[in-house]
């Protein structure tokens, strides 16, 4: 009692006698969480640029939702008629223990031991005879030959008993956020007993990862829309296929050094503070790649013409 309202650590056993139902299937099991997905068989669109022409591919994939094919670009591949009679769902237990405690409902979604649940063939049929199961998956149809329209649906669990550790503020007989030094709120659960060490490495890791992920898109994003500033330029010699080729190839390698620089100085000027030496190295990396992109503009520009006669101009100042 004394911990009340602190940051605690605490490695035990997550337990629940709560019993989670499935009725469509006559499902019902002692579980932390129950789970079903389905799917529909369907016609889909896919479609890539070559050559500056959009080029369109079909095939039959299982998906989620319906797929409404009259908006398709060419004709021959319906789902006409394609509705779905099952849906995804799901169930959790209310009432999980961890020793002495109980834990909250954000804690229970974490724990993330989800496995396959495979179908009583002998009790799925009974409930939905207008399919079969095979490897404890239901499906409507024919075996071994799936139609346009045919539905699917998998179900998962998570068991009644795991171990676990929490890292969370107490509260009575259960657990709440905590707020870190700067002001984000957790609430940690990890499937098996770790150390306090091992919890916080795997948040630092986690940390890390994302904010090299937004790192990353941030520079896709900027490369990309660097492309399509420059995209007009390849517009007007487009009709030309050797010459729109070259100059797409080089406007890709001009805005990816372009990007990473840009996103190298911004990275830097974030880590001048707390990682000053690494920030010194990206802004060289950076001035780098700019006097190489200059020096390739400055010889550019001092390249003769052959169409005109006398002395190649000088270069510019």
């Amino acid at each position: 009692s004394q911990l009340d309202g602190q940051l605690v650590h605490m490695a035990s056993e997550a337990v629940t006698d709560d019993v989670l139902e499935y009725a469509e299937f006559g499902i019902r099991e002692p579980a932390v969480r129950l789970r079903w997905n389905a799917s529909i068989y369907q016609w889909t669109e896919h479609r890539r640029t070559e050559d500056d022409r959009t080029i369109y591919t079909y095939s039959k994939e299982w998906v989620d939702a319906p797929i409404n094919s009259s908006s398709f670009h060419q004709s021959g591949h319906s789902n006409e008629g394609s509705t779905m009679s099952f849906s995804d769902g799901r169930q959790q237990a209310s009432d999980v223990r961890f020793g002495a405690f109980h834990l909250s409902e954000n804690l229970i979604g974490q724990i993330d031991a989800e496995q396959p649940y495979p179908l009583d063939p002998s009790v799925a049929l009974d409930v939905r005879p207008q399919g079969f199961v095979n490897g404890g998956v239901f499906q409507t149809g024919s075996e071994g030959d799936p139609q346009i329209g045919d539905q699917r649906v998998e179900v998962f669990v998570v068991g009644p008993r795991h171990d676990a550790t929490v890292m969370a503020r107490q509260s009575g007989e259960t657990f709440a956020k905590y707020e870190t030094k700067v002001g984000i709120p957790k609430e940690i659960l990890y499937v098996g007993k770790l150390t306090k060490s091992e919890v916080i490495q795997r948040q630092r890791t986690e940390a890390a990862f994302r904010r090299w992920m937004f790192r990353g898109l941030g520079f896709v994003l900027m490369w990309v829309s660097l492309a399509m500033l420059l995209s007009p330029i390849k517009a007007l010699l487009s009709f030309i296929p050797f010459a729109g080729r070259l100059l797409e190839g080089a406007i890709g390698i001009v805005t990816f050094l372009m990007a990473l620089i840009i996103s190298a100085v911004v990275i830097a000027i974030a880590w001048f503070v707390v990682r000053p030496v690494l920030s010194i190295s990206l802004l060289v990396v950076a001035v780098v790649g700019f006097i190489y992109l200059y020096r390739q503009k400055s010889t550019s520009d001092v390249i003769p013409d052959p169409s005109r006669s006398g002395p190649p101009p000088l270069p510019n100042a």
